[in-house]
């Protein structure tokens, strides 16, 4: 039979005291490390988990440009918490209108529509793995079939216990081959952990090996007794029964003890596998005293209606306490909320290029005209680049209307002017709309209607986003990736050179502590400052342009001088921040450094 409301209670009592608990924890210990500029996101991350639709939330943060450079949510986790509770939800009310709809056929009918859905999620899945690598990892349609072969392999155990209860004998042949199932599934699930790399496009087919492995395993388990050689044995070893026993309650603490941790103590080694044993011992004291006690108390079983609206109660109690957190704000110190005010106008000070829509986005290959400066000049400049280029828009701009030239930005995100084969690490894909792009604007700039000069910049270390030309899938290392930089970027400017293009290469902006935001709305200062050898990571641009004779056909502009002094590379000039992530600056920033570039525009008449 079905009985929802008793279902939903025993799922409340199982996974809803040790989530909120989480949950509200979090919040407390953020209002110590979080800093206010990130707290409206965290309320809302938390929000949305507590709602059980964390995973929809999350698709669209794990591709958004502007959120690679901030600390990773601490409530990331509970994406998979919301398939598993939204499959909680819907199925048993599917299973209830089947009930009311057929009767006592509802059985035959639900394993029918059972494999339908898991057959359609594949295909859907296979699917939204062209379209967003994002969107088939969170969304529950495109993980549902990974919940439905659970639910299959629920209905075939239960059609072969009911078998071997009726008397029928055991066959050692049978068993053998269930058993041999066991160690294959274990083995299938070994494999994906070892031989799974983190580029790897996942869902997808990959998905296939560790599911399927876990529903032999499991099916083995079930339906052939233990035995010494059976993969029961080694999985009942008491140590980790006990880990299982906790695997939940640590699943649940281990990541926001991770992140804040981090946040805290950014600058500290270790401070991972500290947080790891942290949230350990935290988390088997949480099993111990709320979430197993709670779990099996007679009272809450004797009253599942009462225990679904204290689950319902609760879930109320955690949006109200991230309402209030997104609000909590340091108002006891006005120094912390002016350094917190003056970082939002920095981390939002890009440019008009980007309200423009012509700086584009991962998705977007038609770069449209997007002219700037005087439009009937006669001596037209072209920006041309990854973000690192579009982050001296407004200084470009400047120089080209000062000068009277015509003006056209050509930028697109973690797309370099670079011959180099790109990989898009948030979508675990080949990023074949870079490919489509550079090559339509290279077109352009070494046509017949090609411009005087092409300011030429971009970010040179794009380490773990470099594709192997002759191995898709399989990335470049560090070393190989510099050298690889470089010499695309070589062939870039040769290209450009022999269509007669006079190039300008603006110097790589230095690269800051990750964790800028948050040390500056902290303190900033001298704390957050890098000392220039570090922030220097390379010169591979100005190495590329110097192997062009010097005709003058190859300029290299390096405003290392503006942003550094002869120690440090500093976070704020004149008591404001200069950039607006670790390596982006701020378009006012950059603004000022327009003289620079339209001495280049005069040397050029």
């Amino acid at each position: 039979r079905v009985d929802l409301i008793r279902f939903w209670a025993r799922r409340v009592r199982r996974l809803l005291p040790n989530a909120t608990l989480t949950l509200l924890t979090t919040l407390a210990l953020g209002l110590l490390v979080i800093p206010i500029f990130m707290r409206r996101d965290v309320a809302r991350d938390v929000t949305m988990s507590a709602l059980q639709i964390s995973n929809f939330h999350f698709t669209s943060r794990a591709v958004d440009y502007f959120r690679q450079d901030d600390p990773q949510s601490p409530l990331l986790h509970f994406w998979s918490l919301a398939v598993e509770e939204q499959f909680y939800i819907l199925w048993p009310m599917l299973l209830a209108g089947l009930c009311i709809a057929v009767g006592r056929r509802a059985s035959l009918f639900a394993r029918v529509l059972l494999v339908t859905i898991v057959a359609a999620s594949f295909v859907a899945m296979l699917h939204a793995m062209t379209i967003s690598q994002p969107m088939a990892f969170f969304h529950s349609w495109s993980r549902a079939w990974q919940l439905g072969i659970g639910g299959l392999l629920a209905a075939a155990v239960t059609i072969g216990i009911g078998t071997r209860g009726t008397g029928t004998s055991e066959v050692p042949g049978v068993t053998g081959i269930t058993h041999a199932l066991g160690w294959v599934g274990l083995v299938a699930i070994l494999v994906a952990i070892h031989f799974y790399a983190p580029t790897m496009s996942y869902p997808g087919w990959p998905a296939v090996v560790p599911t399927l492995g876990s529903a032999a395993m499991i099916a083995a388990i079930a339906l052939a007794p233990a035995r010494p050689w059976s993969v029961t044995a080694p999985l009942s070893a008491p140590l980790l029964l006990w880990f299982g026993a906790r695997s939940y309650s640590w699943y649940l603490w281990h990541w926001p003890i991770l992140i804040l941790a981090e946040m805290a103590y950014p600058n500290i080694g270790g401070v991972r596998a500290l947080g790891a044993l942290a949230a350990l011992v935290i988390a088997s004291a949480v099993y111990a005293y709320i979430e197993d006690p709670i779990r099996r108390g007679q009272q809450l079983m004797a009253a599942p209606n009462r225990t679904v609206l204290a689950g319902l109660a609760s879930i109320l109690l955690v949006v109200v306490a991230a309402a209030a957190f997104s609000k909590a704000t340091a108002s006891r110190d006005a120094e912390a909320n002016r350094r917190d005010t003056r970082w939002r106008a920095s981390a939002a000070d890009i440019g008009a290029v980007y309200a423009d829509k012509c700086h584009l986005d991962v998705e977007v290959t038609q770069q449209p005209d997007c002219e700037y400066g005087v439009v009937s000049g006669k001596r037209r400049v072209v920006l041309f680049g990854d973000s690192h280029a579009a982050q001296w828009f407004s200084a470009v701009q400047k120089a080209a209307r000062d000068e009277g030239w015509s003006f056209r930005s050509w930028t697109k995100s973690s797309c370099p002017s670079i011959d180099i084969k790109m990989w898009y690490p948030p979508r675990r894909a080949h990023y074949h709309e870079c490919d489509t792009w550079r090559e339509a604007v290279m077109s352009k700039l070494t046509g017949v209607d090609r411009p005087d000069i092409v300011i030429v910049s971009n970010l040179m270390n794009y380490t773990d986003w470099l594709e192997r030309p002759d191995a898709p899938g399989k990335l470049l290392n560090m070393v190989e990736t510099l050298a690889s930089t470089r010499d695309g970027l070589q062939r870039v400017l040769d290209r450009l050179v022999r269509a007669g293009v006079t190039v300008v290469v603006v110097r790589d902006t230095p690269r800051m502590i990750r964790s800028i935001g948050t040390c500056y709305v902290r303190g900033g200062g001298s704390a957050c400052d890098l000392p220039r050898h570090r922030a220097l990571q390379n010169r591979l641009d100005v190495e590329a342009a110097g192997a062009f004779p010097a005709t003058g056909k190859v300029n290299v502009l390096d405003l290392t001088e503006q942003i550094c002094d002869a120690q440090v590379c500093r976070v704020e000039q004149n008591g404001e921040p200069i950039w607006r992530d670790s390596h982006h600056l701020r378009s006012s920033f950059a603004l000022k450094q327009s003289d620079y570039l339209r001495r280049l525009l005069v040397q050029t008449r």
